[in-house]
């Protein structure tokens, strides 16, 4: 089987009992230990008959097929090796018709690998967005029946780019995401792309950490109270870290800062209990609601301090810091 064992939804396939019990089976993107250069020529060796000019070397002695492979790599190999005649012309057509092949090979190698590491992770600690397009020999087949001894670089480069366009159509969602990280894999994202790319992921992490929109209320704070600590104290070490270059601002910030780290750490630590019962978040007496709803009080005050401060006065805190516990709190407080 090529490419890799798993299927658009991102689920594992798995071959049949009744089929692995009966041949020698084998998925080409599972097991690859020690034989990543076999894996990889088998690329160039299953495109051979998509592409019109390399097609007749399926039918001609297999020994030409590795030895204009070994010359497109840069290989001595003289034309005597070769058991068919082929005019120098034809020769030289059919070397760079296997070096574009290579070009294009190794961008479905990574593809491949990025999609089988993308769909054996628990969607509980992605940081990214599931990445769902392929590098399989289907689409090594595809771009090989279009590539050409004559193209350039950037003409290469636009096929693979057309080639990937048409494939991200087909996904269920995503298409967004699934092509900038492609471009992230090629190298070839421009500053505007890279900004977009970045913000994605910002929002991802952010859904991630806060639940989804599908999520309950109660599912919501057991995921973010979680993260609550770490939050406080990356507020802490982010105030030790400045103490010698703060402003003026910041330094009339860093009471109200310790306090609402003081205050959120005593919260989260009354609950800690609560993750792993519902009842008891929602069973949050009203001393505890009228604490957190100080606490949110103080982080609107942060929140519009950080706001408000200059860029001649920075305020040193971890991006988001703030902003993610106060959702946290409002949370918590939300739950009826």
């Amino acid at each position: 089987m090529a490419g890799n064992p798993y299927t658009e939804s991102g689920e594992k396939f798995q071959i049949p009992d009744m089929l692995a019990n009966r041949a020698d089976v084998h998925n080409l993107g599972d097991v690859l230990s020690g034989k990543e250069g076999a894996f990889a020529l088998s690329y160039i060796e299953n495109a051979l008959t998509a592409n019109p000019v390399l097609a007749p070397l399926a039918g001609r002695e297999f020994s030409d097929v590795y030895n204009l492979v070994r010359m497109a790599e840069g290989e001595e190999v003289p034309a005597s090796a070769l058991r068919h005649g082929y005019s120098k012309a034809e020769q030289s057509e059919l070397v760079s018709i296997f070096e574009k092949l290579f070009v294009a090979r190794d961008v479905l190698l990574r593809v491949n690998a990025a999609y089988i590491s993308s769909a054996s992770q628990d969607d509980r600690f992605r940081t990214e967005p599931r990445f769902q397009l392929q590098g399989s020999y289907r689409n090594m087949a595809k771009l090989a029946q279009r590539i050409v001894g004559v193209m350039n670089d950037d003409e290469l480069q636009a096929l693979i780019d057309d080639h990937y366009m048409g494939e991200a159509q087909t996904l269920t969602s995503g298409a967004e995401s699934n092509l900038l990280k492609l471009k992230e894999l090629r190298g070839r994202l421009t500053a505007e792309e890279a900004a977009r790319w970045t913000a994605i992921k910002k929002s991802f992490a952010k859904l991630q950490w806060a639940g989804g929109a599908d999520d309950d209320p109660v599912t919501r704070v057991t995921k973010q109270i979680s993260g609550l600590s770490g939050h406080v104290e990356g507020v802490r070490e982010s105030i030790d870290s400045a103490s010698e270059r703060r402003s003026a601002k910041q330094e009339a910030l860093l009471p109200a800062i310790l306090e609402l780290a003081a205050a959120v750490e005593s919260v989260a630590s009354s609950r800690s209990a609560a993750t792993s019962s519902a009842s008891a978040i929602k069973g949050m007496s009203a001393a505890q609601r009228k604490k957190l709803t100080k606490v949110r009080g103080m982080l609107d005050k942060v929140l519009a301090e950080a706001q408000t401060a200059g860029e001649d006065e920075p305020v040193t805190l971890p991006p988001g810091t703030i902003a993610q516990l106060w959702q946290a709190v409002k949370t918590l407080e939300d739950v009826d």
